[in-house]
């Protein structure tokens, strides 16, 4: 499994320069905290457009109670929950597909 600094060298990325101060950061560093800020659009109800790539939503899962006899009460209640989703673009499900199929895996 390729980690974020092996793709980002492969494509000359590491590291990456400041265009107004010049200091150099690590690429990993720089994504992270790319998807920290889409999670925070998420979760104030923005949808995140990577043009080509897909969109990253959040999706809300609705809190529901469940009967059980292992535990006191014989009740567990779980509270309504955000859950971040990513939808891929037909883009990049085509790019995806044609090269496995090139393969022999499709």
């Amino acid at each position: 499994m390729a980690g974020v600094g092996e793709v980002a060298k492969e494509a000359g990325l590491n590291p990456v320069r400041c265009p107004h101060c010049g200091k150099k950061f690590g690429t990993t560093r720089v994504i992270a905290r790319f998807f920290r800020l889409v999670a925070n659009y998420c979760q104030h109800g923005e949808r995140v457009i990577l043009k080509d790539f897909g969109t990253f939503f959040c999706k809300t899962h609705k809190g529901r109670t469940l009967k059980t006899p292992l535990m006191k009460g014989g009740k567990v209640t779980f509270k309504d929950s955000l859950v971040l989703t990513f939808k891929q673009s037909s883009v990049i499900k085509d790019v995806i597909n044609s090269k496995r199929r090139r393969q022999g895996k499709g």
